[in-house]
């Protein structure tokens, strides 16, 4: 990480930057809209402002489209909506079909390995290419201990750059016509988990305090782009970017700002 001070830098690189179109917020939007509320406010209380006070300005890092990867944001839910299994499964039926993934060699083969190490490469394996959804219109459910994988029907897919997103789909049919989750964001029954975390995560969690799992085939950058595009909103916890910053990099010191 490097300081620029050579001022004919600065401007080179700022008539670079003046030269493209537009940045997309892949991270963050709920800061940066905090910053310009604050900014705003400031303006307001000192109306002879320049435009260079620091509070103008956010810190950004920006990469460029094809150094982005955008990873899956899965969901667990902590009940099934007065649903047994049987009958969750069932319900799916109706937007989705689906199929038991069975693992090759079986449990008892992986219970009789001796190294507890190769047991858990073996099942991190079988998550990736197995279980993992590997096309849009997939997703995979974790519930009574086994998993399931599910393809949306025909019928309820649409190209809609929002209501067409995997998640969206999820969301609508799956969220609220089953499981009556109509608010995901204030819902108390239902968590996220960022695909970094890796599928084992959500096998845990239905351990400690959920009853089912969803893993998702992830929006691509493509996708947030176009909605971007149109003016609309991505659904909420759509989106799990990386690369990500490590936080406190830069420190400001508040009291300093007049």
């Amino acid at each position: 990480m490097y300081r620029i001070s050579d001022p004919a830098t600065i401007q080179t690189l700022t008539d670079l930057y003046s030269q493209v179109p537009a940045l997309y917020i892949a991270d963050g939007h709920h800061r940066a809209a905090a910053a310009v509320r604050v900014a705003e406010q400031r303006r307001k209380y000192n109306p002879g402002y320049t435009g260079q006070e620091n509070y103008n300005y956010i810190l950004s890092a920006v990469f460029m489209e094809d150094e982005v990867r955008c990873a899956d944001y899965n969901r667990v839910v902590r009940d099934l909506n007065d649903l047994d299994t049987d009958e969750f499964l069932a319900s799916i039926l109706f937007y989705a079909d689906f199929q038991p993934v069975l693992e090759l060699g079986g449990m008892k083969q992986m219970e009789a390995m001796d190294s507890t190490t190769a047991m858990d490469e073996k099942h991190h394996e079988f998550l990736e290419t197995t279980v993992r959804p590997q096309n849009k219109g997939e997703f995979s459910v974790y519930v009574g201990g086994r998993w399931y994988l599910c393809k949306f029907h025909d019928d309820v897919r649409n190209t809609d750059p929002v209501d067409g997103l995997d998640v969206s789909l999820l969301q609508k049919y799956i969220m609220e016509e089953i499981l009556e989750i109509d608010d995901p964001r204030n819902d108390g029954s239902i968590d996220f988990v960022g695909g970094s975390r890796g599928l084992e995560e959500l096998e845990i969690r239905c351990t400690e305090d959920s009853l089912a799992a969803f893993a998702m085939y992830p929006t691509s950058v493509q996708e947030m782009m176009k909605v971007a595009d149109e003016g609309r909103l991505m659904p909420p916890k759509s989106t799990w970017f990386e690369p990500k910053l490590l936080s406190g990099l830069f420190i400001y010191p508040l009291e300093d700002e007049k």
